[in-house]
């Protein structure tokens, strides 16, 4: 797997939190996803700078759990 960027860890701490406060609504990961983005595009830098520290310490846990990871897209034909 790859790892986490900031808005990826944003997103998903804002589905958790939409989830919580919304219980009763059914709502698809696809429209979560669209109000996130919104939402990350109108958060201040301090925000996405904590996201920013999350996402580094997230690279450095993927870098001991998959050490020998490289990202090799595959290439459309």
């Amino acid at each position: 797997p790859r790892p986490q960027n900031s808005f990826v860890l944003f997103r998903r701490d804002f589905e958790a939190k939409y989830r919580s406060q919304h219980k009763n609504e059914t709502i698809f990961s696809k429209e979560i996803s669209s109000l996130a983005a919104l939402s990350w595009n109108k958060q201040p830098p301090s925000v996405r700078f904590y996201f920013k520290q999350l996402e580094n310490k997230a690279l450095e846990k993927h870098k001991e759990l998959f050490p020998h990871y490289r990202y090799r897209p595959n290439k459309k034909k």
